[in-house]
Formats: structure tokens, sequence, C-alpha cells
């Protein structure tokens, strides 16, 4: 059964799957979600009083997760754009399906790699649509819509954001997804300004992005090389 005690101490301790002292962060909305009540205990169990974990060793009691990072894995829509740019700012210039299926399947999220995949809202859902908000037969006040959920713990979860880019000073975050961009540029500090199919700002130590949502049927795949270009480009000005 999942408890108000399971659902709250996710709310409020998990934070990321490992690292967060590299370099490039890529910020999600929140982790999908599209499993069964009962897959889901299995994973609010999995995180349960941790705030970093390996995005395998630590899930691989979850079924509808830890199909996606096992040995040979179909390649995964919304991982494979983020996968496109975090290969192209390490410098690879021709990227292939299997350069991408390997780091889906080996690096990314993992822990001793060098990347970090944080999530600003704590809690798996399967879309940010009402109808898809799950937590509202949960009986706890606070989530009994998303709208009560978000008004309650977004600016807590701004301000925890804030905190960690002050201390950490990464070079590079990527937010995905246009829904919530105010709420980004709060964590930013400074509205964004729009460069081709991205969101940028700079400060004197982070190059800030908002970008798609990786899973947006409008972009091609040569979109995607041009947003991973573009970022490379801003990057290094």
């Amino acid at each position: 059964m999942i408890s108000k005690k399971i659902i709250n101490d996710r709310i409020d301790k998990f934070l990321w799957y490992w690292d967060i002292k590299t370099d490039i962060w890529f910020v999600w909305m929140e982790e999908w979600f599209w499993g069964t009540i009962e897959e889901l205990e299995i994973r609010l169990k999995s995180t349960k009083s941790k705030n970093i974990i390996d995005v395998y060793h630590d899930m691989v009691n979850v079924p509808d997760h830890i199909k996606r990072f096992i040995p040979n894995a179909p390649i995964q829509r919304t991982l494979s754009k983020l996968i496109l740019i975090y290969l192209t700012l390490k410098w690879k210039n021709i990227i292939s399906n299997e350069d991408i299926r390997e780091t889906q399947t080996n690096i990314f999220g993992r822990i001793n790699s060098d990347t970090c995949n944080l999530e600003l809202m704590p809690l798996p859902c399967r879309s940010v649509n009402e109808k898809d908000w799950i937590y509202k037969d949960f009986n706890i006040p606070w989530l009994w819509s998303r709208k009560e959920y978000i008004e309650r713990f977004m600016p807590q979860r701004i301000c925890l954001f804030q905190k960690l880019i002050h201390e950490k000073k990464p070079k590079i975050v990527i937010f995905y997804s246009f829904s919530y961009r105010d709420k980004r540029d709060l964590i930013i500090w400074k509205p964004t300004k729009k460069i081709n199919n991205l969101f940028f700002y700079r400060n004197s130590h982070t190059n800030f992005f908002i970008i798609p949502h990786p899973a947006a049927h409008s972009l091609t795949k040569k979109d995607w090389y041009k947003i991973a270009e573009d970022i490379k480009y801003i990057s290094k000005q």
C-alpha cells in the first residue's frame, strides 16, 4: 500500500539520478510513470530515504523503469534526444543509434558517470495533464489535484534548485519541455530569450537552456541535431 509517509519521503528527499558534481545537468519536469499502482509503490520504495540513486542498480525491481536500461534495450524516444545533446557536448561529431543505445544502457544516470539528471518535481506521473494525476485517490489533501500539488511544492523546489545551482555552479543546465517555462525562469532568476528552437540565458558561471520536450512530434531528427549544435556553440562563447 502506498502510504502518506512514503509519498512525503519522496517529496522531501528525492532529487536526481547521479551525479551533481558534473558540469552538465539535465532537469526534467518530473519522472515519467506508465505502470500500475503496484509498480508505483515499488518505485517509491526503491527511492525511500534517498536523494541520489543509480538509474539502473537502485531500480532493478521496478519493471516499467528497468526495461529501458538493460543490455540491448530499445532506444527510448525522450532519452535519445537528451543523449544526442550530451554526446554532442562531449565533442562527438558523428552519433550513431548504437552510440545512443550504449549511453542509455550504460552511462546516462549511472553512478560514476558524468551525467546528472534532476527532477524539478518529485512525484512520478504519466503527463502534466490533470487527467493523468493518479495521486488524487491517496487521501492526501495537498495531492487532491496537480494544481494543489504544484502550488504547495513548486516554490520550495525552485528555492532548492536555485541553491544547488549557486553552490555547484554547473557549466550547462538544460531544462526540457516548455511546460512551466515561467517556473524555470524563476530558477534562473532572469527571463530567457529565444534562439531558434530553444530559450537561453547565461550568468557568470552557467549557461541555461530550455528546450522542447524530446517527444515533440513537430521536430525532426535534423531539428534535434540543430538544437544540440546550438547548445554546444552558445556554451563555447
